[in-house]
């Protein structure tokens, strides 16, 4: 994440070249942020890689992934960043490859993995409201990508493939759509 934020520093004094002070910092302040921490810290660092689950319990790693995020969201508001968007993470435990890794079930959805997901989704969506109360004149959303169209489709392919081809669900009256700018 330090990369991206240093990617940010440069564009902005380029911006700021570019554009003079005033309109770069206008720009940068209407500008919409989307964080997307912890599918491949999940699925992959904690799991897969052993030298994490020494380190940490699935608690204590949600809380270190946690406190990146915020950090991070914390670094562009200093930046001038005041539109910024949490990404939920998938169902990580029914990715394809975490299917494949799924000894005791093979095929299956691991249930363990899917578990810490939610974890990590709950407490994202707990530092979206925690961020809006302390950062002034930001705007802090939660995006859940684990009861998505997207989600339903990595936990049940067979129910969207026809042929081949991927199907579109007929009814997503049970999925949230929100424009995250508007007042709910």
């Amino acid at each position: 994440m330090s990369q991206q934020l240093e990617y940010f520093k440069e564009y902005k004094e380029k911006l700021k070249l570019n554009k003079g002070e005033s309109l770069a910092n206008k720009t940068i302040a209407e500008a919409l942020y989307i964080f997307s921490i912890g599918n491949n810290d999940i699925g992959v660092n904690y799991f897969l890689l052993l030298i994490r689950r020494v380190q940490y319990t699935p608690a204590q790693y949600v809380t270190y992934l946690i406190g990146l995020a915020g950090a991070a969201v914390r670094a562009a508001y200093e930046l001038g960043a005041r539109k910024i968007q949490l990404t939920g993470i998938l169902p990580v435990g029914c990715v394809p490859a975490m299917r494949t890794l799924n000894l005791p079930e093979p095929g299956k959805c691991n249930e363990e993995f899917n578990q810490l997901a939610m974890r990590f989704n709950a407490e994202l969506q707990e530092l979206a409201g925690k961020l809006n109360g302390e950062l002034d004149g930001v705007v802090v959303v939660y995006a859940d990508q684990l009861n998505s169209v997207v989600s339903a489709i990595v936990a049940n392919p067979l129910d969207y493939v026809m042929h081949g081809k991927v199907a579109v669900a007929q009814d997503l009256s049970s999925f949230q759509f929100f424009a995250p700018w508007k007042n709910h």
